[in-house]
């Protein structure tokens, strides 16, 4: 059915926010914070460090970083960026899975820089292309990070973070995500009171160049809890990780989800409570598995550009936040109007409002959802038919467990001897890992 739906309310549940992250209990100095860093994830830094210095922030394998201690990294690193660039000098991180990966986007918005994080999921081309077009000076590693307590940052407004879109159909382009003003606080406050983190440790299974990853990061350090980042860590050291700090919540895209089960996650002496899935929809199979484990799951919808817009307890289907409106044109097409998209913009969805929900019924712009990436078909053809090694070429799209969707090319070749690790090493430069297909059969 088309229509369109409307999140209601939103300020109780600010209010109650407000109280959650201690800016009741700590006025003034959340007052100086906010004053000066904004909406930021430096703000969330300096919030969080008033729950209390000792309390650990971050943990990535056996390095576990206090508040008292990233809050200082923050700072002295933003003085430095201050002195070495010049206020609105767009910059890239590196790291997106390590305390540095927190460190580094925070000081170069605390110092004014723009930050436009470029993730390794990008090919080479995509990459350099996105360098080009964003203006981007340099790209930030570890060797910029300081620890002078002492240091002080030169005055300037706060910069801006740069997120990228999926850039499935071609080079990605960046949205901008600055402060927080009270109508982007309404939605995220009603997104807080529908997850009810409980207290206690956060898995985080996404990388922080990826927009779920990075929006629970700053939710967790807002509350002074202690993160687990978990990005790419094999079985072995994600069981580790979990037996020694036992994560209250576990949140990543389905494919992370579906692997933290089959690791073992939810098999430990003090399993997750909670499970907060991102980006792509979660199937009722993964769902059903996750709640039968005893935690309680939150499907989030959302995007780059529209931020989180609706939730869902599955199986029931997603209600928007507040102060979202959601809309389904007479072909299906879903556009959302959020504080962040700043205006309706189409999501490429197709879907239905059904008892005053939303209900999706798949992707109305040919992309193909696979693994929380959007993946387009007709790029993979392209750039397969573009290779020197390539005669002709035809996709395939079958569901999959795991993964939600598989792409399987099926490739003719020149040459007998070029085999597909030749094919997907010749495509990861321009499609970058995410990118090319998961499986290339050459015929």
């Amino acid at each position: 059915m088309t229509g369109s739906l409307r999140g209601r309310g939103g300020m109780p549940a600010l209010v109650d926010l407000l109280r959650r992250v201690g800016l009741l209990r700590h006025p003034v100095a959340a007052s100086r914070i906010l004053g000066r860093y904004g909406g930021t994830l430096a703000a969330a830094i300096e919030l969080g460090a008033l729950h209390g210095d000792d309390r650990i922030a971050l943990v990535r394998g056996g390095n576990r970083v206090t508040y008292g201690r990233l809050r200082d990294d923050v700072r002295a690193t933003a003085a430095a960026l201050s002195e070495r660039w010049p206020e609105g000098t767009a910059v890239s991180v590196a790291d997106a899975a390590t305390a540095v990966g927190v460190v580094l986007p925070a000081a170069a918005i605390a110092a004014g820089l723009d930050v436009v994080p470029l993730g390794p999921r990008l090919g080479d081309a995509d990459r350099a292309a996105i360098r080009r077009r964003e203006g981007i000076a340099a790209v930030l590693t570890a060797a910029d990070v300081r620890s002078d307590s002492g240091a002080v940052v030169l005055r300037r407004t706060p910069g801006r973070l740069r997120m990228l879109s999926s850039g499935s159909t071609g080079v990605a382009s960046a949205t901008v995500r600055g402060g927080m003003g009270v109508r982007a606080l309404m939605p995220l406050a009603d997104l807080d009171r529908r997850i009810g983190w409980p207290r206690g440790a956060v898995l985080v299974l996404p990388p922080l160049d990826h927009g779920h990853g990075l929006s629970t990061v700053v939710a967790g350090l807002l509350r002074g809890e202690t993160m687990l980042l978990a990005s790419g860590l094999p079985a072995d050291e994600l069981g580790a990780l979990v037996r020694a700090d036992a994560p209250a919540t576990v949140t990543g895209v389905p494919l992370q989800l579906t692997r933290a089960l089959r690791a073992g996650v939810f098999a430990a002496e003090r399993p997750p409570r909670l499970v907060v899935s991102g980006s792509s929809r979660l199937s009722e199979e993964v769902a059903a598995r996750l709640q039968a484990t005893g935690a309680r799951v939150i499907d989030c919808l959302g995007s780059t550009e529209t931020g989180t817009f609706a939730t869902r307890v599955p199986p029931a289907a997603f209600r928007p936040l507040a102060g979202v409106r959601i809309e389904v044109r007479d072909d299906g097409a879903v556009s959302v109007d959020s504080a962040m998209s700043g205006g309706a913009v189409r999501t490429g969805d197709i879907g239905g409002i059904r008892r005053g929900a939303l209900v999706l019924a798949g992707r109305a712009d040919g992309l193909v959802d696979t693994a929380g990436e959007l993946v387009s078909s007709d790029r993979i053809v392209r750039e397969l038919r573009a290779l020197p090694q390539v005669r002709s070429c035809r996709v395939e799209v079958t569901a999959d467990e795991l993964r939600g969707a598989v792409i399987t090319a099926y490739v003719q070749v020149h040459d007998a001897a070029v085999t597909h690790e030749h094919l997907r090493d010749a495509l990861i430069p321009t499609l970058g890992r995410a990118g090319i297909p998961r499986r290339i059969e050459v015929v």
